[in-house]
Order: structure tokens, then sequence, then C-alpha cells
């Protein structure tokens, strides 16, 4: 269970790189040259049938919903962020369940630096300059 805990909550982290990647290294991330579904400068209008014509209904069947993350790279990107990192938080509060208070502050605390030391590297990771 920790080590499902631990690869869960390392992926949300690298998914997180990802998704601040996108957003904060616009022209300098490695995704951009991966096609236009990375390309979160325009990918995000993908979930419309033709957002550049004015035309805001969606692509498909709730893709400006529940199903966006289909629709481009950061949206999945976002997707499995939250989703790893809520099921590896569960993972990780049952098996710290009948564990005291001092297990509880250590483990929030590797979880923070751990993380951080992550999202650091895959953050540097997927910039090209």
């Amino acid at each position: 269970m920790l080590t499902a805990a631990i690869i869960l909550l390392a992926l949300a982290y690298v998914a997180k790189a990802a998704c601040d990647n996108l957003t904060h290294q616009a022209g300098n991330s490695i995704f951009e040259t991966w096609g236009p579904w990375f390309d979160a400068r325009t990918s995000w209008k993908r979930k419309y049938k033709n957002y550049d014509a004015g035309d805001l209904r969606p692509r498909f069947p709730l893709s400006s919903t529940v199903l966006v993350l289909f629709t481009d790279f950061w949206h999945a990107a976002d997707s499995v962020y939250l989703t790893a990192y809520l099921a590896g938080g569960a993972l990780l509060g049952c098996w710290l369940a009948q564990a005291g208070p001092l297990a509880w502050v250590l483990a929030l605390a590797a979880v923070k630096a751990g993380g951080g030391a992550v999202f650091q590297a895959c953050y540097r990771l997927f910039r090209i300059k």
C-alpha cells in the first residue's frame, strides 16, 4: 500500500510539473514540439467545435466539462495530477491509519519534500532551454 501511494504521489508531481511547464514556459516547453494537442497556447480551444470562428459548442459531448481531459494535454495532465494526488493521499492515509501524530507529520513532510524534488526535476527537464 505504501509503495502504491509513493508511486501515485510521484506521478502526481510529474503531472503537476507538466501542467506548470505548459502554463509558465510557453514557447520553451518540450511538449509544444510534439504537436498541436500538446501546445497549451492553442490546444485549449480543441474543446469547442470551432473556437476561432466563434462556435463555442462542445467538440463532442461533455468536451468542455467532465471529458475535457481528452481535448488537450494540459487538461489530461491536470486530470492525472488530481486523480493521482487524491488516490495517493488516500492510500497513504490508510497506511497511516493506526499511526500516531508524529508519523503523520513526518509523512506529510516527506510528501512535501519528495514531491517538491520530483516537481523541480521534471519542471526543469520539460524546458527546452
